[in-house]
């Protein structure tokens, strides 16, 4: 269950429940890993509320004045100063709303901002067994026990799950799985892309067994 999916599951139960008069937007970057920048952000809230595709950063702002609505921003580049001006502004200047976003920092690691209160929530990581039962489910096609060397499929999931190059974070796990298309599995733990994406969990803390933040932020005005 990763950041991702967390926040999903939470605006569906405020959603399903009524919680915000006018609802819930969802932003986010579909499949890519990227985070989000402030335009990316505006062009999803203008999308989200069906205002044209290029409206303006003011125009955006102005449709969230009149709503009171939560707010979901997966992923968004907390360390870049436009974000983080970005979502002051968004709760100072556009009426009754609540923003909450993941990210794997929390926006007050980059210093505070005037006016802005933030409550971090932390998403352990996957432990070893649960991440390779989910880099096999995820495949898009059947993973032979042969690929590994392993006579079984309960021996494939135990050889993967002490892998080395196996990472434990549910979306890069999602990501690599989908390489499965074309590449065996050996190939695919030993793939640039898999090794990037395992010295970036561990130079964050996030790697192998040890505990690591994965936040979801949410923001209230004062």
């Amino acid at each position: 269950f990763g950041k991702t999916a967390a926040s999903i599951a939470i605006a569906h139960y405020l959603s399903e429940r009524r919680v915000f008069r006018n609802g819930v937007l969802f932003v986010s970057n579909g499949h890519h890993n990227e985070p989000l920048s402030a335009a990316d952000i505006v062009q999803g809230l203008a999308c989200a509320m069906k205002l044209p595709a290029h409206a303006s950063e003011r125009h955006v702002f102005d449709a969230l004045h009149r709503r009171q609505s939560l707010v979901v921003i997966d992923n968004p580049d907390v360390q870049a100063w436009a974000v983080r001006t970005l979502l002051a502004n968004m709760l100072g200047h556009a009426g009754d709303i609540k923003i909450l976003f993941t990210a794997e920092q929390s926006l007050s690691e980059n210093g505070p901002l005037f006016g802005v209160a933030e409550k971090v929530h932390e998403i352990q990581p996957l432990d070893k067994r649960a991440a390779a039962r989910l880099l096999l489910r995820r495949s898009p096609r059947r993973v032979l026990p042969e690929e590994l060397g392993a006579k079984s499929r309960e021996a494939l999931l135990e050889f993967l799950a002490n892998h080395e190059s196996l990472c434990c974070i549910p979306g890069r796990i999602v990501e690599v799985a989908l390489m499965l298309r074309s590449h065996d599995l050996r190939a695919v733990l030993n793939s640039r892309e898999n090794r990037m994406n395992l010295a970036s969990a561990r130079k964050s803390g996030m790697g192998g067994h040890t505990k690591f933040r994965k936040n979801l932020g949410r923001h209230r005005k004062m």
